[in-house]
C-alpha cells in the first residue's frame, strides 16, 4: 500500500484494479489460504480505516491516553469520563484497556 499510495489519491481510495493487482501478490505470500479476491482486499482496506479513523479520534480525544498496546488505558478516574464518549462513539468500546497494534503503520501509511 505505502509503495501505491499515489495511485490512491485523497482519502487513499485505490481503483479497483489496485485490488487485483494486490489480490495476486497476498496469493504469492498466504498459498496455504484460500486465493484473496479483489473485492475481498478492499473490503478488508475498508474496514481498517474506519477502525483507524475510530481510533485516531480517541487518541487525540482529550481525557484519555492512547498507546497501540493498552488502548485508552480507562482507569477507575476516567471511566466516567469514559462512559460519556461511549454514549456517542460506541465503536470505541474495544479500545478500552485494548489497543490497536495496526495504528502508528496505519498512522504513517495515511
Amino acid at each position: 500500500l505505502k509503495s501505491h499510495r499515489s495511485e490512491a489519491g485523497n482519502g487513499l481510495n485505490f481503483p479497483k484494479k489496485f485490488w487485483t493487482k494486490a489480490a495476486v501478490e497476498l496469493q504469492k505470500i498466504h498459498q496455504v489460504s484460500p486465493a484473496k479476491e479483489a473485492k475481498h482486499c478492499a473490503g478488508k482496506w475498508g474496514r481498517l480505516r474506519t477502525t483507524y479513523q475510530t481510533v485516531k479520534a480517541l487518541s487525540e480525544q482529550s481525557g484519555f491516553h492512547w498507546d497501540d498496546i493498552g488502548g485508552a488505558g480507562i482507569t477507575v478516574e476516567s471511566e466516567t469520563v469514559w462512559a460519556e464518549y461511549l454514549k456517542k462513539n460506541p465503536g470505541v468500546k474495544i479500545f478500552c484497556n485494548k489497543g490497536w497494534t495496526h495504528f502508528s503503520a496505519m498512522d504513517n501509511l495515511m
